[in-house]
C-alpha cells in the first residue's frame, strides 16, 4: 500500500499521441509503501469490536481484522459490555483480562487478504453474509463501506500479544 510520494527522481521529455492525443511523460520516482510480513508484529487500537472479533487502528491503516478463533483461549465475547473477555488462569487463580474499544493492543500478522473493488459497484450495501471483512462495525446489520482493497489479519495467540497493559511487568 502507498503511502506518500517520497522523491521525484526524473521527468523526462513528454510526447502527445497521434493515435489518441493522450499527453505522455515517464516519471521515476520513489514511494513510501507499507505491507508488514507475515509474523511481524505491530500495534494499533482497538476500532470495534463484535462476535466476529476485533478490528483495530494503526492510525494511517484501518483494515485490520482480528478474527475470534485468533484471540486467546478460552475467550468469550460480553453482548452487554460490547467487550472480548479472556479468561486467564495461572496455577489455581483465575482473572478476566478485557479487550475494549480504543485499548491499545499488539498482534502477530499470519495472513494478508487482496480483494480487486468492483468501481463500479455501490459505495455503500447490506452485508449479504457474516464474513467479518465485509461487516460494519458493531453492528453487523448497518450499511457498510466498499470492501477494503488490502485487510490483513491478525492473531494474539502468544505471550507477549494482545492488550499492552496485560504485559506489564
Amino acid at each position: 500500500m502507498c503511502i506518500s510520494l517520497w522523491d521525484i527522481l526524473k521527468v523526462e521529455e513528454s510526447f502527445i499521441s497521434d493515435v489518441d492525443g493522450a499527453y505522455y511523460t515517464t516519471v521515476s520516482f520513489r514511494i513510501v509503501c507499507f505491507r508488514p510480513f507475515i509474523d511481524e508484529i505491530l500495534i494499533g487500537i482497538v476500532k470495534s469490536l463484535s462476535k466476529a472479533g476485533l478490528r483495530v487502528s494503526m492510525n494511517f491503516f484501518d483494515d485490520v481484522f482480528i478474527p475470534a478463533e485468533k484471540l486467546r483461549s478460552p475467550s468469550r465475547y460480553d453482548y452487554e459490555q460490547n467487550a472480548w473477555i479472556w479468561e486467564y488462569a495461572y496455577e489455581g487463580e483465575a482473572a478476566e483480562l478485557r479487550i475494549d474499544k480504543h485499548d491499545t493492543i499488539r498482534f502477530r500478522v499470519v495472513e494478508e487478504v487482496w480483494s480487486d473493488p468492483n468501481p463500479d459497484s455501490d459505495k455503500t450495501s447490506i452485508p449479504t453474509s457474516n464474513n467479518p471483512l465485509e461487516c460494519g462495525d458493531d453492528n453487523p446489520d448497518s450499511l457498510i463501506e466498499p470492501k477494503a482493497p488490502y485487510t490483513i489479519i491478525g492473531s494474539v495467540v502468544a505471550d507477549g500479544l494482545g492488550v499492552t497493559c496485560w504485559w506489564v511487568s
